[in-house]
């Protein structure tokens, strides 16, 4: 992994309001969008690849951030994704 999220930006959404923030984590993009019930909608941008997930209502700001970047930590690092693909082959 490569070190902690780091804040890049954070703005209300123009369309509708809701707070919004942009962070960089293990080289993803994330923009978090939360909901006014808590749920946060997460889009994962790296480049060659996006995914965008909603997670349900969390207690606070912190506790939606961490479920995102959780999701992130899940994911293989490029290198045990090659060794996946090298077993496979």
């Amino acid at each position: 992994m490569s070190g902690a999220p780091h804040l890049s930006a954070a703005n209300p959404n123009a369309d509708c309001g809701c707070p919004e923030e942009i962070w960089i984590y293990r080289n993803i993009e994330v923009t978090i969008h939360f909901e006014p019930d808590g749920a946060i909608d997460a889009f994962f941008d790296a480049g060659d690849w996006q995914n965008d997930m909603t997670f349900p209502p969390a207690p606070d700001h912190e506790a939606a951030r961490a479920a995102a970047f959780a999701w992130i930590d899940a994911l293989p690092t490029e290198e045990e994704y090659a060794a996946t693909l090298a077993k496979s082959a």
